[in-house]
């Protein structure tokens, strides 16, 4: 651990990372509340979740708006790279609408408004080559208890940097992703215009019609028809909202967490997952040994059970012991000779047809075909999961250094506890090694191409 940096209590975990509770350490005694970021132990050793690791902390450091989360510092000790990050007392939008019920329409005026004003700080303002985020869900939107909205979470954001290490080459979560995340096609602004609206749905049930269409208009299927930018989104959303009601927005989304008691306060034990609270822990982890192409977990056996599967047990090795002293006392035959193809093949054929003939004409011998050139591939999954190439099944993540053939190549992934199936293209090049991190929840596949 870092002199600089006090660790505590885990606050929260997601598919790659953890959070914790901290302090950042200053001179004579003092320090400042932290939230610490750390990738899960299981995937500190791999280069490729690391250079994933690093390049969000680049981007959420690049960044300061006051409805984005506040990057402090990216710190490296015994445990890892730890992207510290200001302390807020907060909860996402996802969690709030869990707990609460759906939120008022006025309140969700703030929340679009702030939202839209972050977004377009990031198309725009940050950096020199620009942002889209592609994961704007309410997951990823926290509410604090002053009322306050930001955005945060830049593991898939994408932009027109040349220098990259690791190239995001799709991402999203599904529900909220925009239909040409999905199909791997181009991304611009107005993809994070389709996961603005889609998040603003899901977190509000009655809402004027106005309103409404805009959400709509947000959410088209085809990109021409959405909002151009954030900016004009929220011009045209706060000047609608102004028509229906008298009054700020952040008011009445202040009123609103007031009445239903303040932000909650953070559990002693955080869910594993937001999403699947009822999967087992250990099917987080791969089978030490397990070929098969879906893992299951093992049942907890009740003591009554444990017994009688022993009585067997014993019983099935007093049998096994007799047919094996029967099987050893029998003489066991020859075990056959093994021979040649060629030569099993020319004690069939007739004896008067076995003689050499000239040909007539000279037969020129072909040419052997170059060999196809190789790459080499190297997977994970979040969670684990067991994989097939071209229908070959190869085990579970992680797996390292597969020898594939230059061309077009199918992956399937499938993490049976959970359901989660991925089905992902790949192509390899001659000579080139590259690595490839999917995350089977978000739909994202990072890769990392190594010459």
């Amino acid at each position: 651990m870092s002199d600089r940096l006090k660790q505590f209590e885990r606050v929260g975990a997601g598919n790659m990372a953890e959070v914790f509770r901290g302090a950042l350490v200053g001179e004579r005694g003092t320090d400042k509340p932290v939230a610490i970021k750390r990738l899960r132990a299981g995937l500190r050793d791999d280069p490729a979740a690391v250079d994933l690791f690093v390049r969000e902390a680049k981007i959420s450091l690049s960044l300061s708006h006051p409805h984005i989360v506040h990057a402090l510092e990216l710190i490296h000790d015994d445990h890892g790279y730890a992207l510290v990050c200001e302390w807020l007392q907060c909860a996402s939008l996802a969690e709030l609408r869990r707990r609460f019920g759906p939120l008022p329409w006025p309140a969700l005026v703030y929340v679009g408004h702030a939202l839209a004003r972050a977004l377009d700080y990031l198309h725009k303002r940050a950096c020199e080559c620009g942002l889209v985020h592609r994961d704007v869900t309410p997951a990823n939107v926290v509410l604090t208890a002053d009322g306050e909205v930001k955005l945060g979470d830049f593991g898939v954001a994408t932009g027109d940097d040349p220098t990259a290490s690791v190239r995001v080459v799709t991402g999203g979560t599904p529900a909220f992703a925009a239909p040409e995340q999905l199909t791997g096609g181009a991304v611009d602004p107005r993809t994070d215009i389709f996961g603005l609206g889609a998040t603003l749905k899901a977190v509000v049930e009655e809402i004027p019609v106005p309103l409404k269409d805009l959400l709509d208009r947000a959410t088209a299927a085809d990109p021409g028809c959405r909002f151009d930018s954030a900016l004009t989104f929220d011009r045209v959303w706060t000047g609608t909202a102004r028509r229906l009601v008298t009054g700020s927005g952040a008011d009445a989304l202040k009123h609103w967490l007031d009445e239903k008691g303040g932000i909650p306060a953070l559990t002693a034990r955080p869910e594993l997952d937001r999403h699947l609270s009822s999967i087992l822990k250990e099917a987080l982890q791969p089978p030490a040994t397990d070929a098969t192409l879906v893992a299951t977990p093992r049942p907890r056996r009740s003591w009554p059970v444990v017994f009688a599967v022993a009585l067997l047990a014993l019983g099935g090795v007093a049998l096994w012991s007799q047919v094996y002293s029967a099987a050893t006392s029998a003489p066991s035959p020859a075990p056959p000779t093994a021979m040649p193809a060629d030569f099993l093949a020319a004690e069939v054929a007739p004896v008067a047809e076995r003689r050499f003939v000239a040909s007539e004409t000279p037969v020129r011998a072909r040419r052997p075909a170059a060999p196809k050139k190789t790459g080499q591939l190297s997977l994970n999954a979040i969670p684990w999961a067991a994989v097939a190439v071209d229908g070959r099944e190869l085990g579970n993540t992680p797996l390292k250094g597969i020898e594939l053939t230059e061309g077009r190549h199918v992956l399937k992934l499938v993490h049976g506890p959970q359901g989660l199936r991925r089905e992902v293209v790949v192509d390899i090049e001659g000579g080139v090694t590259q690595t490839l991190v999917i995350d089977l929840r978000r739909g994202t596949v990072d890769r990392r191409v190594e010459p």
